[in-house]
């Protein structure tokens, strides 16, 4: 039996990555290390943790060679995943665009979405606590209400609820449990 692929979306500082990892390092999933062409950022020490830092020419031979399954473009900057990367996955942290792009080319196995919910106040802190400038803030915070414009409740197979002060390991069992179900549905 082929297992889901658990594709986490939110808006930028909403925490997707610090879940996911979370779950990765709690319950022995994996996740998709996604390749970018963005340089790293130096005050985010996870930063190394959530991408694979390539180049142009990696994702164009990646291109040629029908392994992309997964992209998007933000800030001039190229973010892909293979197919080799995302079969070999239990989630993958992905932005609106690509999570489209994914359910337009992929059909190895059924895709599950869960948006992760946070207040813009509580974005805004954490990407300042990671090294964001205020420039880049609100350009992100732009970005993100562009992106989320047109996209409903009813479109999420999951909706996570992280707020400032949200518990960690409460959102994780519970995110478990919400995985474990979908997973019985499909025996």
């Amino acid at each position: 039996m082929t297992k889901n692929l658990y594709c986490v979306v939110g808006e930028s500082g909403s925490g997707k990555d610090t879940i996911v990892n979370y779950m990765c390092n709690r319950y022995g999933y994996t996740k998709v290390i996604s390749n970018t062409t963005r340089p790293i950022r130096t005050n985010d020490e996870n930063d190394k943790f959530n991408h694979i830092f390539s180049n142009v020419e990696q994702y164009q031979q990646d291109k040629e060679n029908n392994e992309v399954v997964a992209e998007t473009f933000f800030n001039g900057n190229v973010y892909w995943a293979t197919k080799t990367q995302v079969n070999n996955s239990d989630f993958y942290v992905i932005d609106i665009k690509g999570l489209k792009h994914l359910q337009d080319t992929y059909r190895d196995r059924k895709i599950i979405t869960i948006y992760v919910e946070t207040n813009e106040a509580t974005r805004r802190l954490r990407m300042e606590e990671r090294g964001d400038s205020e420039e880049k803030i609100e350009e992100r915070i732009k970005n993100d209400k562009e992106a989320f414009a047109d996209v409903d409740y009813q479109h999420w197979d999951c909706i996570i609820r992280n707020s400032r002060h949200s518990d960690l390991s409460v959102i994780a069992m519970k995110l478990n449990d919400v995985i474990k179900s979908f997973e019985s549905k499909e025996e």
